[in-house]
């Protein structure tokens, strides 16, 4: 049985199959269905019995690289961006929506006493903003955050967790986008 992660990477990454239009517009439905989100959502409670986070596996590794590289690859695939949610400019703003509701499920969660782990969309975040795409996803996270964050102390905590447990490799790619946006934020 495939799972959703898997139907994704198989999608975006089949370059030899005739039928890539048709996988496309599966893509296009998992993506406006927000199955996204519900996949990202299952990968924050990935904790052991014990509490501790579990680092990435490799399968989870590529997963994030596909997530973030989907409009790459269907252009690639297509030879032209045709396919208006699979554009770079939507995509990264769906994406980074569905960080924000991944943020709320984490936020629900810990609320209610279970733990949780933002280690996978810590990953797709900095992997997006690496690869360019900060501007979007800050320009649809920022004003998010700075409305959480007026008074709820448990949003200060996951919204800095989020910003600061980034994968180092990404950090430089993350906090420069971040200053050179937060100034209609700062009070």
């Amino acid at each position: 049985m495939q799972t959703d992660s898997h139907v994704v990477i198989h999608c975006a990454a089949d370059s030899h199959s005739t039928e890539i239009r048709t996988a496309v517009t599966l893509l296009e439905g998992w993506l406006a269905k927000g199955r996204m989100c519900e996949l990202i959502c299952r990968k924050t409670l990935s904790v052991d019995g014990d509490g501790k986070r579990r680092s990435l596996s490799a399968a989870s590794e590529r997963l994030v690289t596909r997530l973030v590289a989907i409009p790459d690859i269907v252009a690639n695939q297509l030879h032209v961006q045709e396919r208006s949610l699979l554009t770079r400019g939507n995509y990264y703003k769906l994406l980074a929506e569905s960080v924000l509701e991944v943020l709320q499920f984490t936020y629900d969660n810990l609320k209610n006493g279970r733990d949780c782990s933002l280690s996978f969309v810590n990953a797709i975040f900095g992997k997006a903003c690496l690869q360019g795409h900060a501007d979007v996803l800050m320009s649809v996270l920022l004003p998010s955050f700075s409305s959480f964050t007026q008074s709820d102390p448990l949003w200060c905590r996951i919204c800095q967790r989020f910003l600061t447990a980034t994968p180092d490799r990404c950090m430089e790619s993350v906090i420069t986008p971040l200053l050179s946006n937060i100034e209609p934020f700062v009070v």
